[in-house]
């Protein structure tokens, strides 16, 4: 879990990694938000969460902590229905339940929430080898696909119905880690290149923007969670030369309105804060560079002693 305090001034805080208790003083600038958890709930993700950690239960934990931001886990198989034709639809029994959730978690002080989705609509006709497990939901066509424009369709119309249907949710990340092959692969569930994956990650950004945006202009989308240990700066390399070539629009705001990123610091290699802020400055070095003054929002962050 991320823990960054919702107060300011100099603050005590303790870790403890099973034997291990450590405590450091740190300051911290207030902002609503800086704090933000992310936990899963029994009633949305009954095969992820014990029966006990139902909806009330997450919210008032947030509460108690003071939490002012949260993200919520969007998986497309649990909100849509779809046909042999493409035409998709909302769960109404599964959406009661996030408006449910989202009720509980406004009534404990949460004011800021990230609609993450965690999978992927693909199109009737998408023959994929994996039928079940991790991988179903997360494989994607590739842009020389004959289907891949129905894709990006399904996926803008998705956005705009969850979008229209949840106006307490304004930030909407368009993905998680698609430089991990575990959730970002192709329908055999192989790693697809570098700068294969920007190509669809900015084509996927822009069709999810489009919908956000069709739903209301306050939304704002974010870039799938971009993990910092996995060659980021060759991916915004990548990311950007494809948004600046691309005829469709140059324009880097059409796609995203802020970077998601996951930074989750080795001990060896960023063992120290120097280490750690010396390496993320040098990777927004590259984002300011090509997108000046566009943001940032570590929507994972940890550190730990053993990665």
């Amino acid at each position: 879990a991320s823990y960054l305090a919702s107060v300011s001034g100099n603050v005590e805080l303790t870790v403890s990694l099973g034997s291990i208790n450590q405590t450091a003083s740190i300051e911290v600038v207030a902002s609503d938000m800086s704090f933000g958890i992310g936990e899963v709930t029994s009633e949305l993700y009954n095969d992820l969460a014990d029966s006990g950690k139902t909806a009330e239960y997450v919210a008032q934990a947030y509460g108690v902590m003071g939490a002012k931001t949260t993200r919520i886990w969007i998986y497309q198989g649990y909100f849509f229905g779809a046909d042999e034709n493409d035409n998709i639809w909302l769960n109404s029994s599964n959406v009661a339940k996030l408006h449910n959730y989202l009720a509980e978690l406004k009534a404990n002080g949460v004011v800021n929430i990230i609609g993450t989705f965690c999978e992927y609509l693909k199109p009737y006709n998408f023959n994929q080898s994996i039928k079940d497990g991790v991988g179903k939901g997360t494989s994607v066509p590739l842009p020389t696909d004959d289907n891949y424009k129905a894709f990006l369709n399904m996926n803008t119309a998705a956005y705009y119905l969850l979008a229209r249907e949840f106006p307490e949710i304004v930030y909407w990340e368009a993905g998680n880690e698609p430089s991990m092959s575990q959730w970002f692969h192709d329908k055999d569930g192989n790693a697809i290149a570098a700068e294969t994956t920007a190509q669809i990650v900015a084509d996927y950004c822009f069709a999810a923007r489009k919908g956000i945006k069709m739903a209301s202009d306050l939304n704002k989308l974010l870039t799938p969670g971009l993990v910092d240990g996995k060659d980021l700066n060759a991916f915004l390399g990548y990311l950007y030369d494809y948004i600046e070539s691309n005829e469709t629009s140059s324009d880097p705001d059409d796609y995203f309105d802020y970077l998601a990123w996951h930074p989750y610091p080795h001990a060896t290699t960023d063992g120290t804060v120097t280490n750690f802020t010396s390496k993320e400055k040098a990777l927004y070095a590259i984002v300011n560079q090509r997108d000046a003054g566009k943001q940032v929002i570590y929507t994972e962050f940890g550190f730990s002693d053993s990665r």
